[in-house]
């Protein structure tokens, strides 16, 4: 189980990792929002891992088993709706792992980030 980290623990451009409360906060707000009408496709079963001020990486757990249950998806607010990123958390790291051996980020000093070349 992880319960997040300071806001110097981000994952890559998607922003911080949450801690379960600031999971449950981030939920609510969009619940919020979506009750006062605002045109976000946020389902309830959508859990989000990270913030990068409004852009998030969502576990889907509303899906019923076997027709998206537990994919991870990214949700950014400026979008239409959430995409999907991997089928699960497990592929989305074994992705992430192979991207980093075969070095398909770098280092940008000036965001002291690492993303994709040509990002920043």
């Amino acid at each position: 189980m992880h319960n997040g980290g300071d806001a110097d623990c981000w994952l890559l451009w998607y922003g911080e990792f949450l801690t379960l409360d600031g999971m449950l906060g981030q939920w609510q707000q969009y619940q919020d929002w979506q009750a006062q009408g605002l045109p976000f496709d946020w389902g309830t079963g959508h859990i989000p891992v990270t913030d990068n001020s409004g852009t998030h990486l969502l576990l889907d757990i509303g899906s019923p088993q076997g027709d998206g249950y537990g994919r991870v998806l990214l949700f950014e607010h400026e979008s239409d709706g959430p995409e999907e990123v991997a089928q699960s958390w497990a592929a989305f790291l074994t992705q992430l792992a192979g991207d980093l051996e075969a070095g398909r980020y770098m280092w940008f000093a000036a965001e002291d980030c690492v993303g994709l070349p040509g990002m920043w």
